[in-house]
């Protein structure tokens, strides 16, 4: 599901979809917890597909799969949360790198 997220995110950033359905999620900066749900219903739509079709390839016990998007959830709250905290390393995308993901990201990938 994250290489999912990933591919169905960055084409949210192509000039036509990140003018008409990605832009409103970059409409907060700075980013804060709230601006995690909201997207238009294409993104939505798009990255929830991901969420569900993807497990039912790939046999995962439901309290797998229920945990698993529930850390994600905790991730995500995290990762908008109105801070320049820096907890991922460079490895993991935290709250301070996808802030500068959503003070300079345009529709350019």
């Amino acid at each position: 599901t994250e290489t999912w997220f990933y591919w169905v995110h960055r084409a949210m950033h192509t000039p036509w979809l990140y003018k008409h359905v990605h832009a409103m999620h970059h409409s907060f900066n700075p980013s804060f917890t709230g601006a995690a749900a909201s997207f238009h219903a294409l993104d939505v739509a798009a990255l929830a597909l991901g969420a569900f079709v993807v497990p039912s390839l790939v046999p995962t016990h439901h309290a797998t799969l229920s945990a698993f998007l529930f850390l994600n959830l905790i991730y995500t709250l995290l990762q908008h949360a109105a801070t320049r905290t820096s907890w991922g390393c460079g490895v993991l995308m935290d709250a301070n790198l996808h802030n500068i993901h959503h003070d300079y990201a345009s529709h350019a990938c």
